[in-house]
């Protein structure tokens, strides 16, 4: 059940774009909005959060942080 605060994370298939027929949204995963806003970067990646709903700021193998441009130090990506 969707909160109110909840942020949503999806694709969007936009069908026929003259009919608008065949339009879809694919919710991937939701996130409650407090989840989000404590990530230290708020990082708006579903991938990014644990199934808990805790960030990955503090997990060194969540090495897709050094891809983005952060860099581990002081037992945090930064």
């Amino acid at each position: 059940m969707k909160d109110r605060d909840d942020i949503e994370f999806g694709s969007i298939d936009l069908g026929d774009p003259f009919t608008g027929e065949g339009f879809r949204l694919n919710i991937v995963r939701r996130l409650p909005h407090a989840a989000v806003a404590a990530c230290p970067h708020i990082i708006m990646v579903p991938e990014h959060y644990r199934e808990d709903d805790t960030c990955r700021c503090d997990d060194p193998d969540h090495t897709e942080m050094r891809r983005w441009g952060y860099r581990w130090r002081d037992g945090r990506w930064r």
